[in-house]
């Protein structure tokens, strides 16, 4: 059983550092080739946005929807990643202590020193800048991967007390 348990440990820890390597690749991409990645999303959800008035639209209309759907989209890149960031973090952390505040709050900080790690790396990336705003984006996705992980461990842990009762 014992064996069982640090290979789950590992395994956790190995994905967060998975993770964590795959939004490093992602934040080293210049800014060409950061925007092609986003690019084949944004393109399948400007063709659902605009099915029915793309013929209707000028040039700069459609542009200028196209941008803001392109920060949106990687914007939502942002959170997401950070929200699988904060799911594996903190059950790799509740490995080691109770599931409670003390933990919620490691998780956090370790997510958020992440993000900030991250915004700092792409200063250094050819056309790429370092946003507070996307720290902030990433810590909140973070914080919400984090209350899923407490959230289900509080409702575990209630189950299970009314089953003893």
């Amino acid at each position: 059983m014992k064996i069982r348990s640090i290979a789950l440990t590992v395994a956790l820890w190995a994905a967060v550092l998975a993770c964590m390597v795959g939004i490093f690749m992602f934040s080293a991409e210049n800014a060409d080739e950061s925007i092609e990645t986003s690019d084949g999303i944004v393109d399948v959800v400007i063709e659902k946005v605009t099915e029915d008035v793309k013929d209707d639209m000028t040039t700069d209309e459609y542009d200028s929807l196209r941008t803001k759907i392109s920060n949106i989209v990687r914007k939502c890149a942002h959170f997401l990643i950070y929200l699988a960031l904060g799911l594996l973090v903190s059950l790799a952390f509740g490995r080691h202590m109770a599931i409670g505040v003390r933990h919620f709050l490691a998780s956090q900080v370790w997510c958020s020193l992440y993000a900030v790690s991250d915004e700092i790396h792409q200063m250094f990336v050819p056309g790429r800048a370092g946003r507070i705003l996307d720290v902030g984006i990433d810590s909140a996705g973070a914080f919400c991967g984090i209350a899923i992980v407490v959230a289900v461990a509080a409702m575990i842990g209630k189950r299970k007390r009314m089953r003893e009762e």
